[in-house]
C-alpha cells in the first residue's frame, strides 16, 4: 500500500516534518490563501409586523367548506430561535399540540426574506394572536397551509434587515505599540471602546470587531506592533449590518457563485 499524500498543506502532519521544513512552513501558510471561514447572518425586521388571514380550502373527501383564521405578529429579538422556541401564543390560541407543530412547520416554511442566499430569519420573536376554526374542522394539514401562507404574507410585508455577529476583542501590547492598533481596527470596521494600563509598560485596549473581518486579524496586529499584540476574541452581541456592507456581502456572493 503506497503512503498516503497530503491533500494541501493544510493536510500535513508537523509532527512528520523535518526541522528545515518546520522552518519554511510558516512562509507557506501566509502564502496559500485558505478558504473563507463561513460566517452566519440572520435576519430581523425593523418594525413589528402583523397578519390575519382566513385560510378557506374545502374538504376533497365531503365537499364541505373548512375556515381558519390565523392573526400572527412578528417582532425583533436580540435571541436567535435555534436557541430559544420563537413562537409565543400558541398555547392561548387554543390549539392542540398536533396543530401548533403544524402551524410552527407551515410557518417556518413560508417565512423566507433571504437578504442574503443562505441568511434566515433566526431573530424574531413570532407570537400567534389567533388561531380560530370559522367554519367544519380543519386538517392538520389545513392548519399548516394556513400557517404557511400566512408567513409569506408576513415575509413579503415586513421590512427585513440584516443582523451580523460581533466579537469583544480585548488586546494586550506594549504601550509603545498601542498607536499601531487603533488605525487598524478601525479600518476593519471595529472600535476601541477603553484601554486600561496594565502595570508599567502594558496596556489592555477593549472593544467589538465584526466576525465577518476577525479571520486574520491576529495576524496583522502583530505584524503591525512587531510581534507582541495578543488579542482574545469571543461573541459579544448581534449588529445591524449597514446597507453598504449588505451591498458588499451580496457581491461577494454573487461572484463566488459557480457559473455555467
Amino acid at each position: 500500500m503506497s503512503e498516503r499524500k497530503p491533500k494541501d498543506i493544510f493536510d500535513l502532519d508537523p509532527s512528520s516534518l523535518s526541522a528545515l521544513d518546520l522552518s519554511s512552513l510558516s512562509t507557506l501558510l501566509e502564502s496559500t490563501d485558505p478558504p473563507k471561514p463561513h460566517v452566519t447572518y440572520l435576519e430581523t425586521v425593523r418594525e413589528t409586523a402583523s397578519v390575519s388571514r382566513e385560510h378557506q380550502p374545502t374538504d376533497a373527501g365531503t365537499g364541505q367548506p373548512q375556515a381558519l383564521r390565523l392573526a400572527i405578529t412578528l417582532t425583533a429579538t436580540d435571541t436567535p430561535r435555534r436557541d430559544e422556541d420563537p413562537f409565543a401564543g400558541l398555547d392561548a390560541a387554543g390549539l392542540s399540540q398536533e396543530q401548533a407543530d403544524a402551524v410552527r412547520q407551515g410557518f417556518l416554511a413560508g417565512l423566507t426574506p433571504c437578504l442574503l442566499p443562505d441568511s434566515s430569519p433566526g431573530l424574531v420573536q413570532v407570537t400567534v394572536d389567533q388561531g380560530e376554526v370559522t367554519a367544519g374542522t380543519p386538517t392538520v394539514e389545513v392548519f399548516r397551509e394556513a400557517a404557511r401562507l400566512t408567513a409569506e404574507d408576513l415575509t413579503a410585508k415586513a421590512t427585513w434587515q440584516l443582523m451580523e455577529p460581533v466579537f469583544k476583542i480585548e488586546i494586550t501590547v506594549p504601550a509603545m505599540h498601542k498607536s499601531a492598533v487603533y488605525p487598524l481596527i478601525t479600518s476593519k470596521g471595529g472600535q476601541i471602546t477603553e484601554e486600561t494600563f496594565k502595570g508599567s509598560s502594558m496596556v489592555q485596549l477593549d472593544g467589538t470587531v465584526p466576525v465577518r473581518i476577525s479571520f486574520g486579524l491576529t495576524t496583522e496586529l502583530r505584524k503591525a506592533t512587531g510581534g507582541t499584540a495578543f488579542p482574545q476574541m469571543t461573541f459579544s452581541h448581534w449588529e445591524v449590518v449597514s446597507d453598504k456592507v449588505l451591498e458588499q456581502l451580496r457581491s461577494e456572493g454573487e461572484a463566488q457563485e459557480p457559473t455555467a
